[in-house]
């Protein structure tokens, strides 16, 4: 599977398409049922938090607040501001 599309099976709750290397890990099914949950809250009230996550605060320029779905999930402010700040100087974005 693509790193692109490497959630989709998550957001989806449905890790069986993910392969059978995903699929048969136990933890696969509980990080899906947090991630396909988050989203969902999103989509019905503009706010992603769960049960069972971290509180994800509301985006902002300033913080960058990102959570970083895992066995153990967390929130880190700018995780890829490296990369970020490069790209934006050469598209000229600031």
């Amino acid at each position: 599977m693509r790193d692109a599309l490497f959630d989709v099976p998550f957001v989806f709750n449905n890790v069986k398409i993910a392969g059978p290397k995903i699929s048969q890990m136990p933890e696969a099914q509980a990080l899906a049922d947090k991630v396909s949950a988050s989203w969902a809250a999103f989509a019905r009230t503009g706010n992603p938090n769960v049960k069972g996550l971290p509180k994800w605060p509301a985006y902002s320029d300033q913080a960058r607040d990102t959570m970083l779905f895992n066995n153990v999930s967390r929130v880190v402010q700018d995780p890829d501001r490296e990369p970020r700040v490069i790209m934006e100087k050469i598209l000229k974005l600031s």
